[in-house]
């Protein structure tokens, strides 16, 4: 059953796909009724310095529905108040753009994904068409390729309730749907996840109900002594964890320790880590250990602010030090941020400390010293983000900065020089 949906998920998003440059040309002229940006999350650089803010310009028609118009990251300095759109692909429009971004623990490279879903601009062709995956020179902005559309990968097919794969898949790189891609110390390995279905939609960070899997890009040799970039999965099926559930949500530390955010684990091991209801796990590459990091023993019940009673709530949005020391992550509804250090959980800031209702895109830089978030209206969802705030957690300082109208202003500026 679940191989057949799985199939059903790739035509449905072929099917959007060939929607995508019919549309194109309506959507550039239409007038919009609706004209907003949607914040859908963040990186912090590595001193807390720069964000950037991975954003979607929306619309409506009179149907109310809210529609994706273009896709695009924004690097904004906070030390200067200056924003600058970054353009990888040298085209910004309707099924072109790019997400997801993060910094690297050096703060020069920033690697990224593009949408690249117009088969009419030849800048989608047989390398970039699709969801791939690029890296970016911040200083001198140069761009290299790291996944294409034409890369094979192997992935896994499941049945509803199976506790293990099916069988695998061979998928090109052009039908598959990436996100949360960190580019680990020494420069020369990406870790990424990958989900095998549209679930919703082409963007990773907006699926629901993925099944998702952690793979990794490597440079090596090929055989004929050129250097390129090989995709493999991180863990191998007798490993006992096969794919994730869920939104995934990566961290590294200096060493290449990796911190995944995860509804559920799917492989032979899957009921134990049910039980447990993990939250997130850690996971040594090298060796391909997976342990839990947060589930629901080990993690302290919380005061329901309603039924004033300790209650279990999952921790999501984790993210940690570059030297794993420290962790921050959302707990209860989304309305306070919480610490683990030293092996012990601190509670660190409440929503109602800074004047909000929930937190959403939580970061922290890789020094551990700075944690920075936006906030999700519990209504009006396009609304989110008018504001972001930087913490420093030794000191508690707060920084509030504009953060919608830079962008709308930087992109004013850009679409106005077009």
């Amino acid at each position: 059953m679940r191989v057949v949906i799985f199939f059903a998920c790739i035509i449905l998003l072929s099917a959007c796909v060939s929607r995508d440059a019919k549309q194109a040309k309506y959507v550039d002229d239409l007038v919009q009724s609706y004209d907003g940006l949607n914040i859908i999350g963040m990186a912090l650089s590595p001193d807390g310095r720069y964000l950037a803010v991975d954003t979607a310009e929306q619309y409506s028609l009179s149907d109310g529905l809210i529609r994706t118009k273009r896709v695009f990251i924004t690097l904004y300095d906070l030390q200067k108040s200056e924003a600058k759109i970054l353009n990888p692909l040298r085209v910004m429009t309707y099924g072109v753009g790019a997400h997801s971004p993060s910094f690297d623990l050096s703060g020069r490279y920033m690697v990224m994904v593009t949408d690249c879903y117009r088969p009419d601009i030849s800048i989608c062709d047989e390398v970039r068409y699709g969801s791939q995956i690029i890296s970016m020179d911040l200083s001198a902005g140069d761009v290299e390729q790291i996944s294409s559309a034409e890369m094979k990968h192997i992935t896994w097919g499941y049945r509803w309730g199976s506790q293990s794969s099916s069988k695998s898949l061979p998928m090109k790189g052009s039908s598959l749907v990436k996100g949360g891609a960190l580019l680990a110390p020494g420069g020369d390995v990406i870790y990424y996840l990958m989900s095998n279905g549209a679930y919703g939609s082409r963007f990773y960070n907006r699926q629901f109900g993925a099944l998702f899997e952690l793979r990794t890009l490597e440079r090596k040799k090929d055989a004929a002594g050129d250097w390129e970039w090989q995709e493999r999965p991180v863990i191998t099926e007798d490993r006992g964890v096969t794919s994730f559930e869920g939104y995934g949500r990566l961290s590294i530390t200096d060493t290449g320790r990796l911190l995944l955010s995860t509804n559920g684990l799917l492989g032979k091991d899957r009921e134990f880590y049910k039980k447990r209801d993990v939250n997130a796990v850690f996971i040594e590459p090298e060796t391909e250990k997976v342990s839990i990091a947060f589930d629901a023993i080990n993690t302290p019940k919380i005061m329901d602010p309603k039924t004033k009673t300790l209650t279990d709530t999952r921790s999501y949005q984790h993210v940690m030090s570059s030297d794993g020391k420290r962790i921050a992550m959302l707990r209860g509804w989304g309305e306070r941020i919480i610490l683990f250090e030293d092996g012990k959980f601190l509670d660190f800031l409440t929503a109602s400390d800074v004047g909000a209702g929930r937190f959403s895109g939580l970061e922290m830089s890789a020094n551990g010293e700075w944690i920075s978030f936006f906030m999700a209206k519990e209504k009006k969802h396009t609304d989110r983000g008018e504001y972001v705030w930087l913490v420093n957690v030794t000191s508690k300082e707060i920084r509030k900065f504009p953060l919608r109208s830079v962008i709308r202003q930087e992109l004013n500026q850009i679409t106005n020089d077009q």
